[in-house]
């Protein structure tokens, strides 16, 4: 277990103990007095219940994909629809903007629920002005193809295509350069059924000379393409490069002068290095990441090549990451199937490169935004318990489960710190030994090692009490399902606080699952709620344990 509070805890004086006992409810219980602001957590157990738009941040950055250890996606989904049309009713332009701040600033790992709700903004607030507001706000939430694509099919769901919809898709093409257009049409081709040249019937743009030869060839592909056109002539070149008039060799003459994506590419042509050395030059992070595995078992990335050392200094540069809005949960997906050395489908396998291993470590690291350390003592608290663990439980439409994805997100905080502790926790609490040398693939490893079990949240309270450990902040990631436990954890903290002598320690709840409850007590100005998996909630974390 790493810590470096023994020499504070060996010369510390011993707390005066209150002799007034705090009131302890069962975990099964209402906490007296606080019946009307507590609901139900998935285990049915009373929960705080967390504000509206509490509910709404992690609706945004977690979305609802993946059904909870307690209740079906379904009945998930609609609970957060709900809460939304609540947000809205209240204040729809405070939605927007918290749709434009998750959305921009890549704090969510998927931009779908924005999108949605967006769309619902668009179509359902009861105030044109309110509507309007959302519509301005298009550009800044889909800012691509497969973007715009998502956001027509929600669109189109919600309440259809009227005057206003119509002149919000057509601006998004107004604003972009012919030669944005047609990569985009020709990199994202159909997404939810829907294609470029259905947007573009749809909104019946009219711009420069140069976008309306884009928009005719997108509209009518039958259109023959020839070369001296007015349109981005990258459109004729991913037209030839998918024909069988031309040589290999041209056709990678063409990638290269085209700067043309991988999507656009027949399959066969993906199984050759020549192909990808064309490609690598152009390729982001996020593209890269997806492509690893293909990269590797073609022989691409062999230890000490100029390719592998390219790709690490990609996946290590700051600015890179930080321009591709790089969420940190894409990013820890790559790492977990690469060093798998296989797909979660598909046959493709692969040995990995340990180098381009390494640079995805340091590339999650760099993921989120730059923690600077608290200076704090810092007690980290992992729920490890069944519902954290459970096969359905996923993060993000992703293949983690909750548990792996959240021993990552305390290692952040590990790695920036120089004193905490790390515990994991079911029924019982378990110390953890992670150093900050530790990878993070090690320490999802060491965390699948504690027993599966129930869930007391109140554990690393009642822990530090017992060893008199001088907490500063209690940062404890979990679902809120807390099952047993003789006390709330808002109890077993305010025990703490008394025993210790220490009245402003923290409490710091990671939501991993989007949902209305809370362990943290709402009134209480030292608990705050965090979403999970939140690029922004470590240095957020951080920022409150100075406060």
């Amino acid at each position: 277990m790493t810590t470096k509070f023994s020499h504070v805890v060996a010369t510390r004086p011993r707390p005066v103990r209150t002799p007034a006992p705090l009131v302890r409810t069962p975990i099964s219980r209402a906490i007296p007095g606080r019946e009307a602001e507590m609901i139900p957590n998935h285990a049915g157990n009373p929960t705080f219940e967390v504000t509206p738009w509490v509910a709404l941040e992690r609706f945004l950055i977690l979305g609802t994909e993946g059904s909870t250890y307690y209740g079906s996606e379904g009945a998930h989904t609609i609970k957060m629809f709900d809460n939304l049309m609540t947000c809205i009713g209240e204040d729809a332009r405070r939605v927007v903007d918290m749709i434009v701040d998750v959305s921009h600033n890549g704090r969510a790992a998927k931009n779908d629920q924005a999108l949605f709700a967006l769309a619902a903004v668009m179509k359902l607030a009861v105030k044109e002005e309110d509507r309007y507001y959302a519509r301005l706000a298009v550009n800044a939430v889909a800012r691509i193809g497969t973007h715009i694509l998502h956001l027509a099919e929600f669109v189109d769901q919600l309440g259809g295509w009227g005057t206003g919809t119509r002149k919000a898709f057509k601006n998004w093409f107004l604003e972009r350069k012919a030669d944005q257009i047609a990569f985009q049409a020709i990199k994202y081709g159909q997404r939810d059924g829907w294609s470029m040249r259905d947007l573009l019937r749809k909104s019946h743009p009219w711009g420069t000379v140069e976008q309306n030869a884009t928009f005719d060839v997108i509209a009518n592909p039958e259109v023959e393409l020839k070369l001296g056109g007015k349109y981005p002539m990258i459109m004729w070149a991913a037209q030839q490069v998918k024909g069988d008039s031309m040589t290999l060799d041209a056709k990678i003459a063409m990638i290269k002068g085209y700067d043309l994506p991988r999507e656009v590419l027949p399959t066969e042509m993906l199984n050759d290095t020549r192909v990808w050395d064309a490609l690598l030059p152009g390729m982001k992070p996020e593209a890269l990441m997806r492509n690893l595995g293909k990269l590797t078992s073609i022989g691409m990335l062999q230890p000490l090549s100029d390719n592998a050392k390219f790709v690490q200094g990609v996946l290590t540069n700051v600015d890179e990451i930080r321009t591709a809005r790089l969420h940190p949960l894409k990013v820890l997906l790559a790492l977990t199937t690469y060093r798998a050395g296989h797909g979660v489908l598909g046959k493709l396998t692969w040995h990995p490169t340990p180098s381009i291993v390494d640079a995805l470590e340091k590339c999650f690291e760099l993921s989120f935004n730059f923690l600077e350390p608290s200076g704090k003592n810092v007690f980290i608290a992992v729920d490890v318990s069944a519902s954290m663990r459970w096969p359905q439980h996923k993060i993000a439409g992703t293949h983690l489960l909750s548990a792996d994805a959240a021993a990552c997100m305390a290692m952040v905080t590990a790695k920036a710190e120089e004193n905490f502790l790390i515990t994991a926790f079911t029924g019982n609490l378990t110390p953890v030994d992670i150093r900050k040398s530790d990878s993070f693939s090690t320490a999802i490893e060491k965390f699948r090692r504690v027993t599966v079990g129930g869930t007391n949240i109140s554990l690393p309270m009642l822990y530090a009490t017992e060893t008199k450990l001088p907490i500063d902040i209690f940062q404890i990631y979990t679902d809120n399902d807390t099952t047993m436990g003789k006390m709330h954890p808002s109890q077993a903290l305010q025990q703490y606080r008394r025993e210790m002598g220490r009245p402003k320690a923290k409490l710091a709840v990671v939501a991993t699952i989007a949902s209305q409850v809370s362990v943290a007590d709402p009134k209480d100005p030292n608990m705050m709620d965090f979403a999970g998996f939140d690029a922004s909630a470590p240095q957020a974390m951080a920022s409150f344990a100075r406060m």
